[in-house]
């Protein structure tokens, strides 16, 4: 759980107001624009974002603790609904509350139960990639806003499956999750890694044999799906030569790692190379102990 400071709250609060006016000058002078200027409407509201930046801060350090509160929510509507970058700095509006009062020279603090955001990694299926956004943090665990830096690593995720690389038995086991967690493992079919927004976990070193499978380190996420099972002993196929699924069961362990053996998973995303697994597993473990989060978007490629 973070603790968002006063004037932490007034910078992002800025941040989206600049964003928004920047967006409203800009569609001013390109009318080709016109699906988003007719979003936008004569919505002015937020027209005093383009004003001088001290002016901004001064009139939001005039709001009281309820009204700065209302006023960063209403910024976290702002920037969903015009899809502004600097909204992903902000909690959901119902998960930020005051835990202090204002005070001179004794700043409020609120608390965000979803921590911050330092770290964002996307993978589009079939792109070959994950970008990765991480924004650096100073000593005291406080955003540098306007200092994100921009990283690729190399993904794919080719799954030994049924109907890729030839896997002709349901011959692989779950790792029971979520509801299903202290299950036992069922046979199933692998699948792809599931399409959504994941947190990502602290990495975890490998070694021995286990470094054949997922190289020196894997990092986890929190993914998880529920996949067709065939029970817990090896199963076997009727008359016609034909596997039918006994239940079905929450399938996790999803993570990202190179395997030197293999260019195919389990379901995991797989690394082009041990440097790249290095490299993520060292920048995403960075943005999770400076207290905030790292988080892995999977999405469908075209």
């Amino acid at each position: 759980m973070a603790s968002l400071e006063y004037e932490v709250v007034i910078n992002r609060i800025v941040r989206v107001l600049q964003e928004y006016g920047s967006l409203l000058k800009r569609l001013k002078y390109f009318p080709q624009s016109i699906e988003k200027r007719a979003l936008l409407g004569d919505d002015s509201r937020y027209q005093a974002a383009i004003m001088d930046e001290n002016h901004l801060i001064e009139m939001l350090r005039k709001l009281n603790d309820d009204g700065l509160l209302e006023m960063y929510n209403n910024c976290r509507d702002l920037a969903r609904i015009y899809g502004l970058t600097v909204g992903k700095f902000l909690t959901r509006a119902d998960n930020i509350t005051k835990s202090s009062g204002i005070k001179e020279n004794n700043p409020v603090k609120y608390t965000d139960k979803w921590g911050l955001y330092i770290m964002q990694s996307t993978y589009i299926q079939g792109s070959g990639q994950i970008t990765s956004t991480y924004w650096p943090t100073t000593s005291d665990g406080k955003i540098i806003f306007g200092a994100q830096e921009y990283y690729t690593f190399s993904a794919s995720n080719n799954v030994r499956n049924e109907l890729n690389r030839g896997r002709k038995t349901p011959d692989a086991t779950t790792i029971p999750s979520g509801a299903d967690a202290g299950k036992l493992k069922e046979y199933y079919y692998p699948r792809e890694f599931p399409v959504g927004t994941w947190d990502v976990g602290l990495s975890i070193p490998k070694s021995g044999e286990d470094v054949k499978i997922f190289g020196t380190v894997f990092v986890p996420t929190s993914a998880t799906q529920t996949v067709p099972t065939y029970g817990t002993s090896m199963p076997q196929p009727d008359q016609n030569g034909n596997y039918n699924p006994t239940g079905s069961q929450t399938d996790g362990g999803y993570g990202y790692h190179f395997s030197p053996t293999s260019s195919t998973t389990l379901g995991c995303l797989r690394a082009g190379s041990q440097e790249d697994a290095n490299k993520f597993a060292a920048l995403s473990d960075k943005a999770i102990k400076s207290g905030g989060k790292s988080t892995l978007t999977v999405s469908k490629g075209k």
